[in-house]
């Protein structure tokens, strides 16, 4: 294994991780950003040339429509302080029966 491909499995082993924070931490005291989380997996699909979106890379990863929904309200519950402080940029994700 390269030094290359090392990281890109530590980073998506990470990345993961945090998506699994993100899911299960309480929405009192949320420690673990839903946009850095979309943001890193997204760039790692860009790596590694999947054509796939996010989401259904995250559905296609073992996470269910439930995660998915509480991901995408995580997400979007974060878009106006992140707009302000970051990236103004950042859209929310309109997620109604989109399919898999």
């Amino acid at each position: 294994m390269s030094a290359l491909q090392y990281i890109v499995k530590t980073f998506f082993y990470d990345t993961i991780t945090d998506l699994d924070l993100v899911l299960t931490d309480s929405n009192d005291d949320p420690q673990y950003s839903a946009i850095a989380v979309y943001k890193r997996l997204e760039a790692y699909l860009q790596y590694s040339k999947e054509k796939k979106d996010v989401l259904y890379f995250i559905k296609e990863c073992g996470y269910d429509e439930n995660d998915i929904h509480i991901f995408v309200e995580k997400y979007n519950q974060e878009v106006p302080t992140y707009q302000e402080h970051t990236d103004p940029e950042v859209k929310p994700i309109c997620y109604i029966n989109k399919p898999f």
